[in-house]
Formats: structure tokens, C-alpha cells, sequence
């Protein structure tokens, strides 16, 4: 791979914590208007009609038997278990312990990793994991009060397989990434998610008054399958079939960075010493991770 593909691969990372910082505001508005179930459903039957659509365009890829049972379990375990735990986890407990619990994303990336792949994890880039680690830590505590009260256990619980479940999602799709191509994987991906979302939030999704959506809403709900669930999950494949999955993990951290900014662009908010420290933090640490 040369230079000019690994840049664009960050580039879409980027992209992707971009996409996912405005996203924090967008769903935090949706939840209070869409019952969980059904905004689940909104989001994979979404993204999964559009995959499907897009291929129709491409050669169809012949798949080995055996990989479809692959790509079954990492359609069940990184879109169904991992949109259902993370939207009932975020209703269960608050921002700011969701965000903390996300920075264990890359650690459980780089054991995986280690364990299933059998790849061996440069110094640098754990150096780099931790470092931008720390930084998230500062952004998010600054960012409020740290629970982790007896309410919420059950809430970070979920949170926990979520993100877990988005580390093997990661770590899972690696190899098949060096036999089919991306929309391959994606739309195969998502439809044995959507064929156990659809069962877990129908009725949800049947219940709700569609005729009392606002623009905004609906403008909302375009956005979260589009620019996150189809474009942000395509981004991160795309990514992930150049670089490692601990180097693809990592960009978890920028997503509160960006999210810290899009509160000051929106709410006129001043930049504060904590978020200025946060974000030399996380840049150090993809300078470390991005090392060979």
C-alpha cells in the first residue's frame, strides 16, 4: 500500500469522526421524539436497502459457503447486537459514562487483534492508544460530571457489550476484506443484522405517528442512515481494508473532540484550557498510532 492510500484511509477516518461528532447532537434530539426499537429499525433496514441498491450497479461476487456463516455473525454482533445495546444503554444511562466506557474501544481492538489475528502490536501504536486514551478522558470529564451510580449499571452494562461488540465487528471483518470487496461485506453484513432488528423493534416502528414528524425530525432520521449508518460504517470498512483495526479503533477518541466543537460552533461556547490539552492529547496520539 502506498503513501497516497494510507492518507486517504485517515482521511476517511476522519471523515467518519466528523460524521459521528455532529451525530451525538442529531440522535440526542431523535431519542426524545422515536422510541429506541424503532429508530434501530429506521437505521438498518435504512442502510441495508441502500447497500443493496448500490450493488445492483457492480458484479456480483461469488461467496464461499463457508463465509457466509462469517459474515452472519459479524452482521448479527456489529449491527444488530451493537445499534441495539448502544441505543438501549444510551436511554439507561448518561453521555458522559457512554463516553468513557467508548475509550475502551481500541483496547479491546488491540486484544482481539492480538488473539485472533495473531498480529503483533508495534510499541508505538500502544503508546499511541494510551496517550490518546488520556485525552478523550480529560475532554469527556471536563465535559461533566462522571456517574457511574448504582442506576446506571445496568445501562453501562450494555454500553460495554456495545462497544465490545464493535471491537470483534472490526477485528472480524479483516480477513474477509482480503477476499470480497467492500459492498460485499457491507450489504450481506447488514441484512443478517437487519433479519434480527426487524423482530426486535416491528411493533415499535409499526406504533409510531409518522404524521407528527417535523422537518427537522425527518431531516434527522435521513441523516443518521445516511451519513452514519451507510456512509460512516462504509468509511470505516474502506478504511479498515488499508490499515489495522487498532489504527481504524483509535479514531474513536476524535469523536468527542468533535463533538466538543460542535458545541462551541452551535452554543458560541469559548474553547477552554481542558479542551485545548484534550486535543494535543489525542493528536499526539495519532501521530504515535499512524507510525509504522
Amino acid at each position: 500500500m502506498n503513501s497516497k492510500q494510507k492518507l486517504f484511509a485517515h482521511l476517511a477516518l476522519l471523515s467518519t469522526g466528523i460524521l459521528f461528532g455532529i451525530n451525538y447532537w442529531v440522535s440526542k434530539n431523535l431519542m426524545g421524539v422515536l422510541p429506541v426499537e424503532a429508530l434501530v429499525v429506521f437505521r438498518t433496514l435504512g442502510a441495508t436497502t441502500i447497500f443493496w441498491g448500490f450493488s445492483l450497479i457492480f458484479p456480483r461476487e461469488k461467496i464461499a459457503k463457508k463465509d457466509f456463516l462469517w459474515l452472519a455473525l459479524m452482521g448479527i454482533i456489529g449491527i444488530a447486537i451493537n445499534q441495539i445495546f448502544f441505543f438501549s444503554g444510551l436511554k439507561l444511562s448518561n453521555p458522559v459514562d457512554v463516553s468513557i466506557i467508548h475509550v475502551s474501544n481500541p483496547f479491546f481492538v488491540l486484544l482481539l487483534t492480538f488473539i485472533f489475528l495473531k498480529t503483533k502490536i508495534p510499541k508505538v501504536k500502544i503508546i499511541g492508544i494510551i496517550i490518546g486514551a488520556v485525552g478523550a478522558i480529560i475532554l469527556i470529564v471536563n465535559g461533566g460530571r462522571i456517574g457511574f451510580q448504582h442506576e446506571y449499571i445496568k445501562g453501562n452494562l450494555f454500553i460495554l457489550i456495545n462497544t465490545f461488540a464493535y471491537a470483534l465487528y472490526l477485528v472480524m471483518a479483516k480477513p474477509l476484506l482480503k477476499k470480497y470487496s467492500i459492498l460485499t461485506i457491507m450489504k450481506w453484513a447488514y441484512l443478517a443484522g437487519s433479519l434480527v432488528v426487524i423482530p426486535y423493534g416491528l411493533n415499535q416502528s409499526i406504533a409510531v405517528d409518522y404524521q407528527s414528524l417535523t422537518t427537522v425530525s425527518i431531516v434527522s432520521i435521513v441523516y443518521i442512515i445516511v451519513a452514519i449508518t451507510f456512509l460512516a460504517y462504509l468509511l470505516s470498512i474502506y478504511a479498515l481494508k488499508r490499515l489495522s483495526p487498532p489504527v481504524v479503533s483509535f479514531y474513536v477518541y476524535l469523536q468527542p473532540l468533535f463533538a466538543a466543537l460542535i458545541a462551541i460552533i452551535l452554543k458560541k461556547e469559548i474553547l477552554n484550557y481542558y479542551q485545548l490539552v484534550a486535543a494535543i492529547f489525542i493528536f499526539v496520539g495519532v501521530y504515535f498510532v499512524s507510525r509504522k
